[in-house]
């Protein structure tokens, strides 16, 4: 698993991603801030979550 993790590290500095996560996200097209949003939130970073329906 480390070697993986170093060449996504690898392949995401040549390819010049800001992140190993930019990366992963670029084939979706998604932004991290989204992202990051989404997991922020399903992991309760918010005191009054809006509903999902």
């Amino acid at each position: 698993m480390g070697s993986q993790m170093q060449a996504q590290v690898f392949t995401s500095a040549v390819r010049i991603y800001d992140s190993v996560l930019g990366k992963a996200l670029f084939d979706d097209n998604m932004p991290e801030a989204v992202y990051r949003t989404l997991v922020s939130e399903v992991n309760g970073g918010s005191a009054d979550p809006a509903p999902l329906f």
